[in-house]
C-alpha cells in the first residue's frame, strides 16, 4: 500500500492510499466474520487448501500487473531519489 502512494498519479497522493485503506478494510471485516465458522465448519486442513486454492488469482494478478518498475524515487529507490525520502530538505 505505501508504494501507492508514490505510483498514483497527480498530486493527491494521500487521497488515493485513503481510499485504498478503506476499501481493504471493507472486504476484509466481513471476511474476518466468515472464515471462523468456515474454518469451524470445514476443519482447518480444508480451509486451508480453499484459502490457497483462492489465492491464486490474486496471486497471478499481482504478478502480471503492468506496475511501474525502477521508477519510484526517481533512481530506484523505494524512498525518495537520495534516499532521504519525500519532502525531505537534502544538503547539496
Amino acid at each position: 500500500m505505501q508504494n501507492l502512494t508514490h505510483t498514483t498519479p497527480g498530486k493527491y497522493h494521500m487521497t488515493h492510499y485513503a481510499y485504498c485503506t478503506a476499501l481493504m478494510n471493507l472486504v476484509l471485516v466481513p471476511t474476518q466474520a466468515v472464515s471462523g465458522p468456515l474454518a469451524d465448519w470445514l476443519g482447518y486442513r480444508t480451509f486451508f487448501i480453499v484459502v490457497m486454492v483462492a489465492a491464486i488469482p490474486s496471486i497471478l494478478a499481482a504478478t502480471f500487473a503492468p506496475f511501474p518498475r525502477g521508477t519510484i524515487g526517481g533512481n530506484g529507490n523505494a524512498v525518495g531519489g537520495d534516499g532521504a525520502g519525500e519532502g525531505a530538505e537534502t544538503k547539496t
